[in-house]
């Protein structure tokens, strides 16, 4: 019954498909209901896709029931406990206190395993409110077209109202969908367009700041106006709209660079393994090794990059050079095999009688991760077994809070031996069958890595945060960024980033591609009135901006925009953004990161 919010709260896990030549069709007045709008990638506009094992998506020109085009959902073999949706959302301001009516044509074939659906769900926050996946009224077998309908009451308290269709887990077949209909209290449903009146256009042109260019070491003159945006701020945050786009990458060096040279910030933190980073704070303060090989394997494709190798050499250069220090650390925790080897290491040297009975246990438990979630793995996977795993990881790091290590070692290796044991917990916690709570959890404990990594740092001490915009973002309720705010105040910023079209490099269904489409945005999204103010660049400092003044309060509106994460997508979302980001940097085009293979 989640399914649908996970498309909107996580779409940076999720999956893409294929490119081909398919041209885009253009019609900005519709939310796409009919599926005629679609991507290079033959999927629709205004959508986001998220499939289990099997499964897979495209635009059919041969069966429709309306118009060129229906999204078929097949499953060529049965398909895994993940079901297959497609999703978008309607602004929540237009249906509070209101009946929302999903209708749409249905045509299945041999579908067996699992029934076809539409979906309505409303939720308050993380909470579900309402429901309807036509429970009981579901299509399987053979069948032509027919009419089905999904409906829900929205309270007056929702936050969100998704709606979609899909192909329960488990399914074998084929299911065909077309001319979806959303009714509000019977009545069609009518997407408004934003518009600007003169006098917030005017405001907008003055309030946008440009900046000659993304690349680094080009000099600090045009950047004055990020010095009131970070103001005293001993945290911030620097988000990006997708993983692949290379002058987010470009940018954010450039800002690391002014922040360490003139604003007196000495450590940079990224979404990489905690465990991990490590060994490339070791390289920038003149250890041995070679950058592309430090990060090869290791993370993920955004900063698997030529442009992030660029910003490690500048800081390799940067603490030779005596001008400063600044520290290369981490702050996620999705794996936790790296933490394992130190914790085991650290009780070799210092507790032998117990590092063998760690190492048994940690085995133990990756075994069953690999089991769980590895397609090729041998091994068998036990829930309980998985469930006692967890309880001895806990017990671990326990025994390692309450031993007194301080007799032999220093305080500096026994804090990090600890915190490498919370890790592994951390990461092992995130397995848990609930994807949603794993999406959850894995923020809390990002923010909590932030706060360790702050507190064994001299006091004072200044942080860089490299993550998307949703990790950094200061609302949403469980995002990173959140608890950040909520521990720091006003030491805490948060600078998004937006665009308006261009490439970028993200997961399809054929791999890892550089080839993926952003499509302009429509008329009257946030993005689209950006690019109407003409700039190629610029910094907008959302600090300036009150929801009582007539001429920047627009921007407390919920506002369409994307925010696209790991895998390729093109749907819509909402957001108020200075209740999300202190500043925005825009740029009116963008183009594919230069990601090298991290899986070669």
């Amino acid at each position: 019954m989640k399914k649908l919010l996970l498309l909107f709260l996580t779409v940076i896990y999720g999956e893409g498909c294929a490119q081909n030549s398919i041209p885009i069709v253009e019609d900005h007045s519709s939310l796409n209901l009919d599926f005629e709008q679609v991507r290079p990638d033959n999927t629709p506009t205004r959508w986001f896709l998220s499939k289990g094992k099997n499964f897979e998506f495209f635009l059919d020109t041969l069966v429709v029931f309306s118009g060129k085009r229906s999204l078929r959902i097949r499953s060529a073999a049965q398909a895994s406990a993940q079901s297959a949706d497609a999703g978008s959302s309607i602004l929540i301001d237009d249906v509070r206190g209101k009946k929302v009516t999903l209708l749409g044509y249905i045509r299945t074939a041999d579908l067996i395993g699992g029934d076809a659906y539409l979906e309505l769900a409303v939720y308050n926050q993380s909470n579900l409110l309402a429901v309807d996946t036509m429970g009981g009224r579901g299509v399987n077998g053979t069948t032509e077209w027919k009419q089905y309908k999904a409906e829900v009451y929205v309270d007056s308290a929702a936050a969100t109202v998704s709606f979609g269709v899909g192909l329960q887990s488990g399914s074998k077949g084929s299911a065909w969908f077309d001319k979806l209909e959303i009714l509000i209290d019977d009545k069609p449903y009518e997407r408004k367009l934003f518009t600007l009146k003169d006098d917030q256009l005017d405001w907008l042109k003055h309030a946008a700041q440009p900046f000659k260019t993304s690349k680094a070491e080009s000099g600090f003159e045009d950047l004055g106006t990020i010095k009131d945006i970070v103001g005293s701020a001993e945290i911030v945050g620097l988000g990006e709209a997708t993983h692949g786009t290379k002058e987010f990458s470009e940018m954010k060096h450039r800002l690391v660079e002014y922040l360490a040279s003139n604003m007196g910030f000495t450590i940079f933190s990224f979404e990489g393994d905690m465990a991990e980073a490590y060994e490339i704070n070791d390289y920038i303060h003149g250890g041995p090794g070679n950058v592309r090989k430090l990060l090869q394997g290791k993370y993920f494709y955004g900063v698997n990059t030529k442009e992030f190798e660029d910003m490690i050499e500048w800081m390799h250069r940067y603490n030779a050079s005596c001008k400063g220090q600044i520290e290369f650390t981490g702050f996620d925790m999705q794996s936790g095999e790296v933490a394992g080897n130190n914790v085991t290491s650290f009780l070799k040297k210092y507790d032998p009688a117990y590092a063998d009975t760690v190492q048994r246990k940690y085995n133990t438990l990756r075994k069953q991760i690999i089991a769980k979630y590895s397609m090729q793995s041998n091994q068998v996977y036990d829930s309980l077994t998985f469930a006692a795993c967890l309880n001895e990881t806990n017990r671990i790091l326990m025994h390692m809070q309450t031993a007194n290590y301080q007799k032999t070692a220093s305080q500096k290796e026994t804090d990090w031996a600890i915190q490498n044991a919370n890790i592994v917990l951390q990461a092992s916690q995130m397995m848990l069958p609930d994807i949603i709570h794993s999406s959850y959890y894995r923020d809390s404990c990002m923010a909590e890595n932030v706060r360790w990594i702050k507190d064994h740092a001299p006091p004072g001490a200044k942080l860089i945060l490299w993550a998307h915009n949703g990790h950094i973002a200061k609302s949403d309720g469980w995002r990173m960024g959140v608890h950040l705010k909520r521990i720091y105040e006003k030491k805490y910023r948060a600078i998004g980033f937006k665009f308006h079209e261009g490439t970028y490099t993200a997961w399809t269904r054929a791999g890892l591609s550089p080839s993926n489409v952003a499509t302009a945005f429509d008329p009257g999204t946030l993005d689209w009135i950006f690019h109407s103010l003409g700039m190629p660049r610029f910094i907008l400092d959302l600090q300036k901006t009150s929801a009582q003044d007539p001429r920047s309060g627009w921007l407390y509106q919920k506002l369409e925009t994307k925010d696209i994460g790991g895998a390729a997508e093109d749907g819509y979302i909402f957001q108020k953004v200075p209740d999300r980001w202190d500043a925005i940097i825009f740029f009116d085009k963008t183009s594919s990161i230069n990601c090298y293979d991290v899986f070669k």
